[in-house]
């Protein structure tokens, strides 16, 4: 991959931004990389049986929604539709750690529990970190915290969507990539985005929804591409 948005920089995304070029290149070459993987889990219709609702089944319906999802997150950013875009978020975060807590010890009760539409609170997630002694358990209540403000539209979220034309506020539906004050703000969604594409691209490996070979094939077509 080309684009040095994946390079996940965020001093550089919020400070100067990125260009026209590079955006639209982060833009070719995720959109590349989400189309596969939705290829792929097309593949598995028919795999896996509703009546069986264990862990497998879990982490494929939520997978499968995430892929979906980051892949709309694209398309919108693509219009520069930021509002789209960020309330995918949280959702990725949250969704990733459920399944991570599947797996943890005593997994198998949230996987009844979400079966059951019982609420799981992502703090019991985080109570699996609080023998990390890095600090792992606070960063990620930080950066969930981070990602809630999306998710429940705060001030900083919503007024992204703005600009000021002498000092009036100017409501933005889809931000102008030719613009620079645009560009900017789209360049700090597109390094969210990158970010959580690598997060998650490689899961449906991990989690067995893809052969290492398929995986390949996927990654060899992201190489060639120009």
């Amino acid at each position: 991959m080309k684009s040095t948005i994946w390079k996940i920089d965020f001093i550089e995304a919020y400070k100067s931004g990125y260009s026209k070029s590079e955006i639209e290149s982060f833009i070719t070459e995720a959109e590349l990389l989400l189309r596969q993987l939705v290829n792929h889990f097309k593949s598995l219709n028919g795999r896996y049986s509703a009546n069986k609702k264990d862990k497998n089944l879990l982490v494929y319906l939520i997978l499968n929604e995430l892929i979906h999802s980051l892949y709309d997150a694209v398309l919108a950013i693509q219009n520069g539709n930021i509002r789209m875009t960020s309330r995918v978020f949280r959702e990725v975060m949250e969704c990733r750690d459920i399944i991570k807590l599947v797996h943890s010890e005593n997994g198998e009760k949230y996987v009844d529990k979400w079966f059951k539409d019982e609420y799981i609170p992502h703090s019991d997630f985080r109570k699996t970190l609080e023998n990390d002694e890095n600090g792992l358990k606070d960063l990620t209540r930080d950066i969930y915290q981070k990602y809630s403000k999306y998710t429940h539209r705060s001030y900083s979220a919503i007024i992204d969507s703005f600009t000021l034309e002498n000092d009036k506020l100017k409501f933005n539906m889809n931000l102008d990539i030719d613009e620079p004050l645009h560009r900017k703000i789209i360049s700090k969604y597109c390094i969210h985005t990158a970010q959580f594409i690598l997060n998650t691209g490689l899961d449906p490996l991990e989690y067995n929804l893809i052969s290492e070979i398929s995986m390949g094939m996927i990654v060899n077509n992201m190489m060639e591409e120009k």
